[in-house]
C-alpha cells in the first residue's frame, strides 16, 4: 500500500511538472520563417485572422479593404484560398475574426470593431457558424451590438478566453500627438453574450496592458495592439503590435489591475521580430509544433505571411 502511495505521488509530480514545462512564456523562439503569400486577388488587406478546430491547418482571414461580406479561409501558407459569402452582413469596419463557443457549437466572431476616428456610438460583433464545408451563403446567428461605457474607442483584437469571456482590447494611438497609451481592456462574460437571438449590451473595463512601458525603447506606433490570439498550448494570450509580440500566461490576467508592476519575462514576455512587416496586422497561433503565424494588410504586391516557432517553454 504504501509502495502504491510512493507511485501515485512520482506520477503526480510527474504530470505536474509536465504539464508546467508545456504552459506559459516560451523560453527560446526560432528565427522568423516565410510561410507564404496572400494574393492580392483574394484578401486585399487582411486585418485579422483565426485557425480552425475543425480542419486541421485550416486558416481563416477578414478583410478590412472593397468585398466586405466574406470569410476566407486558406492552408497557413495561404495557398487554396476559398470564400464563403455572409448573408446580409454589410460591417462598417471588419478588423477582427475569432473562434467562440456558441449556443449552436463552434462558430466564427466577426468584429465590426474599428473606429479610427472614434465616432462609433456602437460597435458590432456578428457570429456565423465553423463549417468543415461551405455551401451557399453563410447566414449570422446572432449580432451584438456593443457600447463601450466612457468613449468611442478604435480596437483591432478582439478573443474568446478559454471560459468563454469576450474581451476587446483597444488601440490606443494618436497620430496628431505622436503617441500610444495603454491599451483598454473591454470584456463581456460568456453569461452576457451568449445564448440566442441579438443583444444590445454594454461592455465592461477590466483594466489596462501598459504596452508603451512594456515596449519603451520602440518607436510609438509600434505600441499599438493590431491584434490578439489565445494560444491554447501554453495558455497564453498573444498581442501583435506594428512591431513586436507580446505574451502573457492567462493566469496573470486576473491580476490586470497590477499589470504596471509586472516583470518582463516573468509576468509577460516579447517576441523580438526581426524585419517587422509594414501593417502587420493578423495573428494567430498554430500546433505541433508550436507557431506564432502572422501577416500584413500591405502588398508588396503580395501580403507575405511568416511564423515563428515556440522551440522550448520556459522552464
Amino acid at each position: 500500500m504504501i509502495r502504491l502511495r510512493v507511485h501515485l505521488f512520482a506520477a503526480a509530480l510527474l504530470l505536474t511538472a509536465t504539464s508546467a514545462a508545456h504552459a506559459g512564456l516560451c523560453g527560446h523562439w526560432e528565427a522568423p520563417k516565410f510561410s507564404g503569400n496572400l494574393s492580392p486577388k483574394d484578401v486585399r488587406e487582411a486585418s485579422g485572422m483565426t485557425t480552425s478546430k475543425l480542419v486541421k491547418d485550416r486558416v481563416y482571414w477578414i478583410n478590412d479593404s472593397g468585398d466586405k461580406g466574406f470569410v476566407y479561409y486558406s492552408d497557413a501558407a495561404g495557398k487554396n484560398m476559398r470564400k464563403a459569402k455572409v448573408a446580409d452582413y454589410k460591417p462598417r469596419d471588419t478588423e477582427a475574426i475569432a473562434l467562440a463557443e456558441c449556443a449552436e457549437g463552434q462558430c466564427l466572431a466577426l468584429g465590426d470593431i474599428g473606429d479610427n476616428l472614434g465616432t462609433r456610438k456602437h460597435v458590432k460583433i456578428s457570429f456565423v457558424r465553423e463549417q468543415k464545408e461551405y455551401d451557399g451563403e453563410m447566414k449570422v446567428l446572432r449580432t451584438l451590438t456593443l457600447e463601450y461605457p466612457d468613449r468611442a474607442h478604435d480596437a483591432e483584437a478582439l478573443v474568446f478566453l478559454p471560459n468563454g469571456d469576450l474581451w476587446i482590447i483597444t488601440k490606443e494611438i494618436r497620430l496628431k500627438f505622436l503617441e500610444v497609451s495603454a491599451a483598454q481592456v473591454f470584456a463581456l462574460t460568456k453569461a452576457d453574450w451568449s445564448g440566442t437571438g441579438d443583444k444590445e449590451l454594454k461592455l465592461k473595463k477590466l483594466g489596462e496592458l501598459p504596452l508603451p512601458k512594456w515596449l519603451s525603447e520602440d518607436l510609438f506606433y509600434t505600441q499599438a495592439v493590431t491584434d490578439a490570439a489565445i494560444n491554447t498550448q501554453r495558455q497564453v494570450l498573444g498581442l501583435l503590435t506594428y512591431g513586436k509580440a507580446v505574451e502573457i500566461p492567462l493566469s496573470k490576467l486576473p491580476d490586470l489591475a497590477n499589470s504596471m508592476n509586472w516583470k518582463k519575462d516573468v509576468d509577460y514576455g516579447v517576441l523580438a521580430i526581426e524585419a517587422p512587416l509594414p501593417q502587420q496586422e493578423s495573428m494567430t497561433y498554430l500546433t505541433a509544433p508550436d507557431r506564432m503565424v502572422w501577416s500584413t494588410e500591405y502588398r508588396m504586391p503580395e501580403a507575405p505571411i511568416f511564423s515563428m516557432t515556440c522551440a522550448r517553454p520556459a522552464p
